[in-house]
């Protein structure tokens, strides 16, 4: 891969595609996620087969297959980023010197939150749309609204993290890109936005 005629180190290029897939995978999950608490979960939603020309089906496995793409592009961050998250876990315990990010915090923990209630709600809970074939676990059957406004409430919750965790780094995964630079009037690099 080529960013702007230079050849990038295999990990470089496999951290900038991991973050690029994230984030395509991240915006298409809260926008489907969206539509879908809107549509779908409040009011008389709960009653529609369709909303923005298209089925209740279509907009859950939308939202599915790109959070589960989001899920791995994730891992594969985690990964790769292991030792910054380590030291922020260490900071986070008094393990380590240094000022914790309350919204890298929020992030990692809602993220674990809506994950796990979003997968209880779609493999636990009777009534969930098959994708793989029906639910079978019944006995979740009186606890689908409890997944589906746990998953909805810290998805919503985790959603300004996400922007700030992207914000706080937007110019380096504009680099990563090959996003080309100016200079201000002081000397330093700007992305030329």
């Amino acid at each position: 891969m080529t960013l702007v005629g230079r050849r990038l180190p295999i990990r470089s290029r496999l951290n900038s595609s991991t973050n690029l897939l994230a984030l395509a995978a991240a915006v298409l999950t809260f926008s489907t996620g969206l539509v879908l608490l809107t549509h779908f979960h409040v009011g008389e939603g709960s009653l529609r087969a369709w909303a923005l020309g298209q089925s209740r089906l279509v907009w859950v496995n939308l939202h599915r297959f790109s959070a589960l793409a989001f899920l791995a592009a994730i891992a594969v961050h985690g990964q790769l980023h292991w030792r910054p998250l380590a030291a922020q876990v260490g900071r986070v315990f008094g393990r380590r010197p240094g000022k914790v990010s309350r919204a890298d915090l929020v992030l990692y923990v809602g993220f674990a939150i809506v994950s796990a209630a979003g997968l209880a709600a779609w493999f636990g809970a009777p009534g969930s749309l098959p994708l793989f074939g029906p639910a079978t676990l019944d006995r979740l059957g009186p606890q689908r609204h409890f997944w589906l406004d746990l998953h909805n409430v810290s998805g919503l919750i985790v959603l300004p993290a996400m922007v700030i965790h992207v914000r706080h780094r937007f110019r380096s995964i504009l680099r990563a890109i090959g996003w080309p630079e100016r200079r201000d009037g002081h000397g330093s690099k700007q992305p030329n936005l």
